[in-house]
């Protein structure tokens, strides 16, 4: 993942981690224009792999149904599965 603030201008920032790094990063909003960059990760091939995925998104908080409907896209998992396994 990246967080990148104020793309185009001067002040320009990119800071690359994992979800749980970045949350701890930026446990206080940052100013200016966002924009999250979520590139391809290792791949998942079991249920199990994909709800520590969620969980991890979620710890980081992102809206636990949209943690579930991108992890479903990228790995396969059915989305409700991922969801229910996740409360």
């Amino acid at each position: 993942m990246a967080v990148c603030r104020e793309l185009t201008k001067r002040f320009e920032e990119v800071v690359r981690g994992n979800a749980a790094e970045l949350a701890e990063r930026f446990a206080e909003p940052p100013k200016g224009e966002i924009t999250i960059v979520l590139g391809p990760g290792a791949a998942v091939h079991d249920a199990a792999a994909a709800l520590g995925a969620v969980g991890e998104l979620v710890g980081a908080g992102v809206p636990r149904k949209q943690a579930a409907e991108l992890v479903a896209r990228l790995t396969g998992v059915a989305k409700n599965e991922l969801y229910r396994g996740s409360l």
